[in-house]
C-alpha cells in the first residue's frame, strides 16, 4: 500500500476536480441547497468564467489583471481550487493569480517558473505542483501560505532516467500528496514518479508522446493518454508498469468520475468522448461526438461533465450518471474566447432555494 487511498474509499485523480473546505448551507434553512461552480480559464481574452455548476449559466466573468510591468495579457492555461480559493496559471506572466471563491478578488499573485501550465492540488489543499514548460521545471507551492518551496528539474543525478531533450507536459499529485506523477514531451515521451520532496522513485519511457494524466485510486492505476500514439496506457501507479492499453484515435486529455469508477477521453481528431468503465477494465464501445469542435479539457462534478472547446467560444455540459455513464449532451454556453483549462470547485459554493 502506498498510501495513496488513505481511508479505503474509492477516490479518483482529477486534472480538472479540485476539492477543499466547502461552504455548506445555513442548518436554518433546510430549503437552501449549496452547490459548487465550474470555472473556465479563457486563453483568448485572458479572462475566467463562473459557471452554476447545477445548470450551466454563467455567473460571473473576470479579468484577470495584467502584469503592469510586462503589459503582457495574461493567458490562463489551467485552473484548480482549495480552500475556498481558485488558482489559475498565466503562461504569458510565469505566474500563478489566485482568486478569493466569493468575491472573485486577487488574494495572491505566485511567482513560478516560466511559462506555467498545468497544476494538480493534493486532495488536503496542502500543496499545488505546477509545471513550467519554459525552463522545463516543476514549480511545489505551499498552499498555506501561497509560496513556491520548491524546485524540481528534469535532471536525474543517479544517470537512471533519460529526459533527453522531453520538456514537462502534465502532472498528477497523489490525494496524499506523497508522490507526484509528471509526464515529459517532445523526445519520445515519458512519465516520471516523483515523491513528496521531488526525488525520483520510478520512470517509464514507453508511454507515448504529449501525454496526459487521470488516475482512479480504486486500483491505484494511472491512466495515461498519449496523442501521438493513439493509445490510452493504464499503469500501475506503484512501479508505472503498463497494466493494458486501449486505442483510442488521438486521446487528449483524460479525466476521473468523482468517484474514480469512470475515465472520460476527449479525442480532438473525431470530436468525440470516450468512456473507460474502471471497475470492469474496458472501453466503452458507444463514442459520443461532440456538437462543437474540438473538444479539449473536462471536469466531472457528479452528474455532468464539462468540456471547453479550443478554438471557440463554449463550453459543453453533458448528463452523466453511474447508471448511464455515457455522456449525454444537453447544453452549450458561452463563456470566453478559446477557452481551455476548467475545473469543477467544490469550496466555491452557490447557496440558491430553487434547486432541487
Amino acid at each position: 500500500d502506498d498510501g495513496d487511498d488513505d481511508d479505503g474509499t474509492n477516490r479518483g485523480g482529477k486534472k480538472g476536480s479540485s476539492k477543499g473546505s466547502s461552504k455548506g448551507k445555513d442548518s436554518d434553512d433546510e430549503d437552501e441547497k449549496c452547490i459548487g461552480t465550474v470555472v473556465v480559464g479563457n486563453q483568448g481574452d485572458g479572462t475566467i468564467s463562473i459557471l452554476d455548476a447545477n445548470l450551466g449559466d454563467v455567473l460571473e466573468t473576470i479579468e484577470i489583471p495584467w502584469n503592469t510591468a510586462t503589459m503582457n495579457q495574461p493567458v490562463p492555461v489551467d485552473v484548480e481550487s482549495a480552500n475556498g480559493v481558485i488558482y489559475v496559471s498565466d503562461s504569458a506572466n510565469d505566474r500563478v493569480v489566485a482568486f478569493d471563491g466569493v468575491s472573485y478578488k486577487v488574494v495572491a499573485i505566485i511567482p513560478v517558473g516560466d511559462s506555467p501550465a498545468e497544476m494538480s492540488i493534493d486532495s488536503r489543499g496542502s500543496q499545488m505542483w505546477v509545471t513550467n514548460t519554459a525552463d522545463n521545471t516543476v514549480i511545489v507551492v505551499d498552499l498555506n501560505f501561497n509560496v513556491p518551496i520548491r524546485s524540481i528539474e528534469a535532471f536525474d543525478p543517479d544517470g537512471v532516467v533519460d529526459f533527453g531533450t522531453n520538456v514537462v507536459n502534465d502532472v498528477l499529485l497523489s490525494p496524499s500528496g506523497d508522490a507526484g506523477f509528471v509526464t515529459y514531451a517532445g523526445d519520445g515521451g515519458l512519465v516520471v514518479r516523483f515523491d513528496s520532496s521531488g526525488t525520483i522513485e520510478d520512470s517509464n519511457p514507453g508511454i507515448g508522446d504529449f501525454a496526459r494524466l487521470a488516475s482512479s485510486f480504486r486500483f491505484n492505476c494511472l491512466y495515461v493518454a498519449s496523442t501521438t500514439s493513439n493509445i490510452l496506457d493504464i499503469l500501475f501507479n506503484l512501479d508505472l508498469r503498463i497494466d493494458s492499453s486501449e486505442n483510442i484515435p488521438a486521446p487528449y486529455d483524460p479525466e476521473s468520475s468523482l468517484d474514480g469508477q469512470y475515465i472520460y477521453i476527449t479525442s480532438t481528431v473525431n470530436n468525440a468522448i470516450h468512456t473507460f468503465d474502471v471497475g470492469n477494465n474496458v472501453l466503452l464501445s458507444t463514442v459520443v461526438t461532440t456538437s462543437v469542435a474540438n473538444p479539449t479539457k473536462m471536469t466531472h462534478t457528479g452528474d455532468r461533465l464539462y468540456v471547453s472547446h479550443g478554438d471557440s467560444d463554449e463550453v459543453s455540459v453533458f448528463s452523466v450518471s453511474n447508471a448511464n455513464p455515457i455522456p449525454i449532451e444537453v447544453a452549450n454556453v458561452k463563456v470566453g474566447d478559446n477557452p481551455f483549462g476548467i475545473s469543477y470547485c467544490e469550496s466555491t459554493a452557490v447557496c440558491s432555494s430553487s434547486y432541487s
